[in-house]
């Protein structure tokens, strides 16, 4: 079995697949309804992030070129068909530098990439929230509409997996400061950007 990767609904003579990275603190199973309700002719391939569900066990990977370059060797097989990427908010930085691998290092680059939720890498006024507590990284987070009061109820009623629940969320935010303060590098290629 491949760790990285989630068909939920395989679709052998489906004639594209879409790859699918989930947002900071969430994963491959964000993807599951998405998989059977997105027609027969393309199969879906979550991304499962190490310290994620069955993966929980699992050291986050903090720095985005040994990410991706795990993520490019676990997808190699499935690149026998036309693809595309979808990448949510943190999902969407992974997909960027993903794209630009494949770029480099593989005949078969995808038919697009779809980013979501997500500002230009480059973009100053992102915030590097994984230094927050985690009651202002939740506000934070408020300002911007991207956590639920799901998460505070469970706060509340559920401690032990409020706790776990922000330990991943600011892992994955490690991840994408990382990336943020680096040189990035433009990528010449046709994006689908959804507001």
């Amino acid at each position: 079995m491949n760790k990285w990767i989630r068909i939920y609904h395989p679709k052998p003579l489906a004639k594209f697949r879409l790859l699918c990275i989930p947002h900071a603190g969430g994963s491959a199973s964000s993807y599951q309804k998405l998989s059977k309700l997105i027609g027969e002719n393309i199969e879906v391939l979550s991304i499962q992030l190490p310290g994620r569900e069955d993966r929980f066990k699992e050291e986050n990977i903090e720095e985005m070129s040994i990410l991706v370059s795990c993520i490019y060797k676990s997808i190699e097989p499935y690149l026998d068909k036309p693809f595309a990427i979808f990448g949510h908010s943190m999902g969407a930085y992974i997909g960027y530098e993903l794209t630009k691998l494949l770029f480099r290092f593989n005949k078969m680059s995808p038919l697009m990439l779809y980013i979501s939720a997500a500002s230009s890498p480059n973009t100053p006024k992102i915030k590097k929230l994984h230094h927050l507590s985690d009651e202002l990284l939740l506000k934070e987070l408020k300002i911007y509409n991207r956590t639920p009061d799901f998460y505070y109820m469970m706060k509340k009623e559920f401690p032990i997996f409020y706790r776990i629940f922000v330990q991943i969320l600011k892992l994955s935010m490690i991840t994408v400061a990382m990336t943020i303060n680096q040189s990035i590098a433009p990528l010449v290629y046709l994006l689908e950007i959804a507001t």
